[in-house]
């Protein structure tokens, strides 16, 4: 007789969103993946049978590329049950180590810092309560296991039978909370991420040495958990979400640059290189573009500069930028547009598809769709990367990512293709009687707002999507700081569909700007949101006036393409099989949001070469 143990660790959501920085935000996914690595290794290394992840013990090597989930399943070769408590407890001890492990490295590298900064041998942490510190990082980890015993019969439904069982036993032992008061709570200030645990900063050490030493602004207080994010994070290096947002931009700086160009930006250059350390941000190497060098696209936004406000030499570095901004502008570059996207994206109904697997196939159904999710997971950081994005987890069938905006459509659209492909020789062999798709929500958020909310507002697009009946759905949500929120969704491919082509007319200034505001406005004063129970006349009208909207446009001084009209006029349900594919409003949002994408598009990167490619 064998076991089916199920383990969960966290906390997850609300431990990787509490960030500043993106390097914050990045390691904390790593950390939790980390953790999940030495558990599946002591499995392994056990003699146990690991089914999800199913990996061998090279990728369950610390450090290593691989997202392990924050949830494993394992069969447990024993037929002794106090063997499996045991073992429960080994599998803990080994997460616990794998914590100390790195907060040895975070103490090392703190001395490296301090012995830099004052050239004396460290034996004592300067600045930072580190008895506390320490203890809120051994804190942190929740551990929780359940196991049921497998059937003498080792078949498909012994293994369903039993994972269901322990999947019961785990949701019961997560709801027994057995929490012990904390033994480190003082009168000081909370951590500025979290505005949970204490600080554990002091005032020992002046701002610019808190920056070089513990990555701290001036004002910020940090946890100890706080500064494991900070400083582990300081080592793998990750864009800024201005950087991402500025990247539109920077990547039009192609040889040959317009003279004046390279002048202008050779006078701010020598203004920002003049900043102190902790006041430059340096853009990681695989981001880089080769006009900005190591800088960070965070240099190229005014407001990101009043963080420096102080500092000799603002002024200038403030003025400089306006010129090299204004001088880009006149030579066909455009100008930074401040926002970037957040993609988020899930597996459709994966819990039906591990126990219709498990009634199908037993373990070894199971294992095959771990490593097609391994596939998948490779791939899909693999795609991330070449639309100019950033992974920041993928794990199994969970993605969390950054993206410029000119990519992030495209991205979100071929990263779902490759889950619906790399699951599809699964779903053959075993004849499972559905396909699993991926649903995705896409935040479009301005570079400057809290990580914290951004998230948020990528997780309720996702949200959105996975409302849309039958799934394989995208949802966008666009927050402007100067307006409110706009959210679209719909099947990922139809979506995409009319995305796209409203993208490449903008883009070249095919579809006239202010339309979509008219329509909104038209949709708002005729009391037409929602479209349901509206007097279908009143309903035609309103949508032929959408038309004459577009009609009576001139962008770039001539008429809109007759097509282009025939194509809306379809959509609307005004020609064609008189089926609305869309409503006016959502027409209004759909349009917005298209407009945003197109100001960052390749088309502009493609226009500004043409405009001054010999220059």
């Amino acid at each position: 007789m064998a076991y089916i143990m199920v383990i969960s660790i966290g906390p997850v959501q609300g431990f990787i969103a509490s960030a500043r920085r993106t390097s914050d935000f990045a390691y904390g996914s790593w950390l939790l993946s980390e953790l999940a690595k030495a558990i599946a290794l002591k499995l392994h290394t056990g003699g146990h049978t690991l089914i999800f992840p199913h990996a061998n013990p090279a990728e369950l090597a610390p450090a290593t590329q691989l997202n392990v989930p924050n949830k494993l399943i394992a069969q447990i070769n024993t037929n002794d049950q106090d063997k499996v408590a045991a073992l429960a407890r080994e599998l803990e001890a080994a997460l616990q180590a794998r914590l100390k492990e790195l907060v040895h490295e975070l103490e090392a590298a703190l001395k490296a810092r301090l012995e830099k900064l004052y050239g004396d041998t460290v034996k004592t942490i300067r600045g930072i309560d580190q008895q506390t510190a320490w203890a809120q990082i051994a804190d942190l980890p929740q551990f929780y296991w359940a196991a049921a015993p497998l059937e003498a019969a080792a078949n498909a439904a012994s293994y369903a039978n039993a994972r269901s069982r322990a999947e019961a036993l785990l949701a019961a032992r997560k709801n027994t909370r057995a929490f012990a008061p904390v033994t480190w709570g003082k009168a000081v200030y909370k951590s500025s991420l979290t505005g949970e645990l204490e600080s554990v900063l002091t005032s020992e050490i002046d701002a610019e040495h808190r920056w070089q030493t513990f990555r701290a602004g001036p004002h910020e207080h940090l946890s100890g958990v706080d500064l494991l994010k900070r400083l582990g994070g300081v080592g793998r290096s990750f864009p800024s979400t201005s950087h991402m947002a500025a990247k539109p931009f920077m990547i039009r700086f192609t040889n040959p640059v317009h003279a004046a160009v390279q002048q202008a930006w050779n006078a701010y250059h020598g203004q920002i290189i003049k900043f102190p350390e902790h006041m430059r941000e340096t853009a990681p190497l695989q981001h880089r573009i080769p006009f900005f060098d190591e800088v960070d696209g965070a240099v190229l936004f005014e407001e990101r500069l009043a963080e420096a406000e102080g500092v000799a030499g603002i002024a200038d570095a403030k003025k400089a930028l306006r010129d090299f901004l204004d001088e880009a502008a006149k030579h066909g570059y455009g100008r930074p547009q401040p926002y970037y996207a957040i993609l988020l994206g899930d597996g459709d109904g994966m819990g039906k598809v591990i126990d219709e697997l498990s009634q199908l196939g037993g373990l070894a159904a199971h294992q095959e769709l771990s490593k097609a999710l391994d596939r998948f997971v490779a791939e899909a950081r693999e795609l991330i990367t070449e639309h100019g994005g950033e992974p920041i987890y993928i794990g199994g069938d969970d993605v969390l990512a950054l993206l410029p905006l000119h990519t992030v459509l495209e991205c979100a659209d071929v990263v779902a293709e490759k889950f619906a492909a790399t699951l599809a020789p699964v779903v053959k062999h075993y004849a499972l009687p559905f396909q699993p798709s991926l649903s995705a929500g896409v935040a479009i958020v301005h570079h400057l707002v809290p990580l914290t909310d951004a998230v948020d507002l990528a997780r309720a697009a996702e949200k959105a999507a996975k409302s849309v009946d039958g799934k394989d759905a995208l949802a966008i949500t666009i927050s402007r700081r100067s307006g409110g929120d706009y959210t679209i969704k719909g099947k990922r491919a139809e979506l995409v569909g009319r995305l796209g082509p409203f993208v490449q007319l903008f883009a070249n200034d095919l579809l006239p700007h202010g339309v979509a505001y008219e329509i909104r406005d038209l949709v708002l004063r005729l009391g037409l949101d929602p479209e349901a129970g509206v007097d279908d006349d009143l309903l035609t009208a309103a949508r032929q006036d959408v038309i004459r909207m577009f009609k009576r446009k001139q962008p770039q001084g001539k008429g809109i393409e007759p097509t282009i009209v025939q194509d809306i006029s379809t959509q609307l349900g005004l020609s064609g099989n008189g089926q609305a594919a869309l409503g006016l409003m959502e027409l209004a949002h759909e349009l917005v949001i298209a407009k945003s994408l197109a100001d960052a598009s390749r088309v502009s990167l493609q226009k500004a070469k043409k405009e001054h490619g010999d220059a």
